[in-house]
């Protein structure tokens, strides 16, 4: 992907660092395999300002493409260290820290649909002043990301330094749970959490086993089910509880392998 193009702005307030609205990218059917707002088992939400440090936030932008369960989490995002951060929302909509660390949390539900479904996980955040920590993006507590990509960056207007930066996550699930959570820090105090967006895209995979997403059934499967089972997530049999069955079931399934 490639950077965009830099926009100039002037800021007035000292704590209220510019939005610039960074073109974020669009999902769509030729470049990431479907189209945002179109493609069955989609969803997409966008956050331009905030209401409240600690949540919660609708966002200002929202599409399902899809029936959600009845018990998936609503759309939000906020500062999960609002209690002690001390974050604000200061005149631009931002969450914004001054002596503490903000760590933003963005939720999106998903469909529950458990394993044998791939599903991409799309964020992208536009931050201000100090940047986010890119070894802290996690997707539900423990899923690193695929990739980080960092689509914009612009000298900072504050006196207290940074920069505008927008990254791009990508996570990649052989799976599809009822919550979709991107984790992140900041990487020093003097951060504002400026606009965020979030997509996922769920498909039904050709192989089930295939829990690596390496395209092939093998060891490698078992270890990375057994990782999910070892952090009580591994419900590979939809019995909603995580046992010795999920691993027995699946060893059956694996030895039979990948049928094309």
């Amino acid at each position: 992907m490639q950077g965009l193009p830099a926009f100039r702005c002037a800021c007035l307030l000292l704590l209220a660092p510019c939005s610039s609205q960074a073109q974020f990218i669009v999902p769509s059917q030729g470049t990431d395999g479907w189209s945002r707002d179109v493609t069955e088992l989609s969803l997409y939400a966008e956050w331009d300002f905030f209401q409240s440090p600690g949540g919660p936030n609708a966002p200002q932008a929202q599409t399902v493409v899809g029936n959600l369960p009845g018990d998936a989490p609503a759309f939000d995002a906020f500062d999960s260290n609002a209690e002690s951060s001390g974050s604000q929302i200061i005149s631009s909509g931002n969450i914004y820290t001054f002596g503490g660390i903000n760590m933003p949390l963005t939720i999106a539900p998903g469909f529950g649909l458990g394993y044998g479904f791939r599903t991409v996980v799309l964020y992208q955040v536009q931050t201000l002043g100090f940047e986010p920590d890119v070894d802290t993006f996690t997707l539900n507590g423990r899923f690193l990301p695929n990739e980080v990509v960092e689509l914009e960056r612009k000298d900072a207007v504050s006196v207290f330094g940074g920069a505008d930066v927008t990254n791009l996550v990508r996570f990649e699930l052989p799976r599809n749970d009822l919550s979709h959570e991107v984790f992140f820090e900041a990487e020093s105090t003097s951060m504002s959490f400026d606009r965020v967006t979030i997509d996922t895209f769920t498909e039904e995979m050709i192989c089930p086993v295939d829990v690596s997403l390496d395209g092939k059934s093998d060891f490698f499967d078992l270890i990375r089910l057994l990782e999910d089972i070892d952090s009580d997530d591994g419900d590979w049999n939809a019995d909603n509880a995580t046992d010795a069955s999920d691993v027995s079931n699946f060893l059956a399934a694996l030895d039979q392998g990948c049928q094309s």
